[in-house]
Order: structure tokens, then sequence, then C-alpha cells
């Protein structure tokens, strides 16, 4: 079983922001994959389904993204799950936009979603998808950055490429693994 998790924050004030890529992948996975909503509970929006042979959990958290980790925690005990079963999907500000990295391990890189992940499993060590958003402009706060929305160019090169990007990798990741995914993605 794969649980991929895209991490973002949930509400329609949230909609087409940079620190919702993570949510935009899944939301093109379910369809792609052809996954519909299984459950929506408190803390998580829930798809079940196959891909490729392998069972998969699709979930976008609603615990807004600096309490990911609470989520995370929910979805382990819920499903049986343990740390090597899990793929993150996430915005990274330190990758150029339209920049995919697949990593095993590592610490946040500042990416405050991330922190409540390791800080829940008690461990660095999961699979991530970074999605790379740009840095912000020097006359703008990180937060006000990542809070704010592409641009019509910056969405329909996600939408085109990036998102479709982080699809294939996840498609690589089941069927020949994080190691293989790296070496073909990064």
């Amino acid at each position: 079983m794969k649980l991929i998790v895209g991490l973002g924050n949930h509400g329609n004030g949230y909609i087409d922001t940079r620190h919702n890529a993570g949510f935009s992948c899944v939301e093109y996975v379910f369809k792609k994959w052809n996954i519909d909503v299984w459950e929506k509970k408190r803390k998580v929006v829930i798809g079940r389904g196959v891909c490729l042979g392998e069972e998969v959990i699709l979930c976008k958290p609603r615990t807004y993204m600096n309490n990911s980790g609470i989520a995370i925690d929910y979805l382990l005990r819920r499903f049986g799950c343990s740390a090597c079963d899990i793929v993150i999907i996430y915005d990274d500000m330190n990758l150029a936009l339209g920049t995919i990295r697949l990593r095993r391990t590592g610490g946040s890189g500042g990416q405050n979603g991330v922190s409540s992940v390791i800080e829940a499993l008690g461990s660095e060590i999961f699979d991530r998808i970074k999605v790379g958003i740009g840095s912000h402009p020097l006359e703008q706060e990180a937060v006000e950055y990542v809070l704010s929305p592409f641009t019509e160019s910056e969405k329909q090169r996600l939408a085109e490429t990036i998102i479709p990007k982080v699809g294939d990798a996840l498609e690589s990741i089941i069927t020949d693994g994080m190691e293989s995914s790296m070496n073909r993605f990064n």
C-alpha cells in the first residue's frame, strides 16, 4: 500500500496558492487514476483505489499546512502504515518553478508542514516529492509569497508540465521504487 499525501491548506482562500502545490498534484492524480473521494473526515479527505497493481490511498489533510503531522499520524494509525509506505508532496521555495525533486530523507528545509510530518513520524526518513515554486521576491515576505496565488502563466505551466511530471514520478515510485525514480526524475 502507498499512502500519497499532498500538503496544503484547505479552504477557498487557499485555492491556487503556491503553498497548495501538493494539493494540486494529488487532485491531478485523483483524476488521472480515476479515484473518487472516498471519505471526508475532520482531519483528511481520502480517496482509495489501485494504481498499477498497487493499493493507493490519496490524501489531502484538512489540518492546515503547519499541522500536517496531525493528519499523517491519523493516517498511519487508521491504515496501519509506516513511514516507508508514505509519499509526501509539497511546495519548495528553494527549487525553481518547474523543478521537482524526489528524496527519501532529509530535513524540512524550513517548510513548516514537513517539520510537522517529521515530528509526527519521529524520523526524517520518508519518500517525498518537492515541487519547486521559486523563491520569493526580496520585497515580499516568505509567508506572503507562499500564500499568494500563482500567476496565470505559472498556473498554465504547472497544469501542463509540472503536475503531470509529479504524476509520472508517482507511477515510477510505485513500479520501480524510489531509488530508480530519483535517478530518472532528479
